[in-house]
């Protein structure tokens, strides 16, 4: 079924009851459940069709997830809005927002990924900050403690792609190395346990380099740079890493691979 008929998109971001979208010219639509305000529009009543967010302002990146809701501008601000109970909006409160927030003004995004309760961005610098609940150290920047505001991670590191679990992130460094932190109970960080939670980020992997990267509940799948094969890992409920066994840890080195 057609969405929106006779309108053009660029990008779409998808989560369990809402969707966003950017259209070509560059305006933020959003639609579905708007519990805690996780659509945009000033209200807490579901859209039932695309509604126009934060009217005026032109987007280029967009990322949903089951609670709220962060975008970055065209000119790179980023700007979050929905559940803040943990702290995943960034703004240095726990209080939910019903529209776009500025989040960390004066600096400037490129990349953003969220997840239930903890959410990561990358500068157009390319240093990574993450923000929200620190549970298993998901946040990487080795506190365990909730952050309310973007918090430098692996500092001295450039990244280029950020991905997040459940309880968990990964991300891509400028020069392709593939690294994880947070909850690893299932796999899932792909360090070859199931029982070593980082608090910081770890290399994965090592040797190896990646180029894209997907994360997803207690799984995790990434591509690598120079065979284009996909290789994944964690819980795979259901055979969701594409591997013939229902339940089980697999670490990056017993992993499906497929090429393009």
């Amino acid at each position: 079924m057609v969405i929106d008929s006779g309108t053009t998109y660029s990008k779409v971001s998808n989560a369990r009851f809402h969707t966003c979208g950017i259209t070509t010219t560059g305006v933020l639509k959003c639609w579905g459940q708007n519990t805690n305000g996780k659509v945009g529009d000033g209200t807490t009543v579901d859209k039932l069709l695309p509604t126009v967010i934060d009217s005026g302002v032109n987007y280029k990146e967009i990322h949903t997830n089951f609670n709220h809701t962060c975008g970055i501008t065209s000119s790179d601000e980023l700007k979050c809005w929905g559940l803040n109970s943990s702290g995943q909006l960034g703004d240095g409160t726990s209080v939910n927002k019903l529209t776009p927030t500025v989040i960390d003004s004066g600096i400037y995004y490129k990349k953003v990924a969220t997840s239930s309760s903890h959410t990561c961005a990358i500068t157009v610098g390319n240093k990574l900050k993450c923000w929200g609940s620190n549970t298993n150290g998901r946040l990487g920047d080795g506190s365990g403690s909730t952050q309310l505001s973007p918090t430098p991670v692996d500092a001295t590191t450039d990244f280029k792609s950020i991905a997040l679990g459940s309880a968990f992130s990964c991300a891509i460094t400028s020069n392709d190395d593939l690294k994880c932190w947070g909850h690893n109970f299932y796999g899932q960080l792909g360090d070859g346990s199931s029982s070593n939670n980082s608090a910081t980020p770890i290399i994965i992997d090592s040797g190896v380099k990646y180029s894209k990267l997907s994360l997803y509940g207690e799984d995790s799948c990434a591509k690598t740079l120079t065979e284009g094969s996909i290789k994944c890992w964690g819980y795979n409920s259901k055979g969701s890493l594409g591997l013939k066994d229902i339940f089980g840890v697999y670490p990056v080195n017993y992993v499906s691979i497929f090429k393009d």
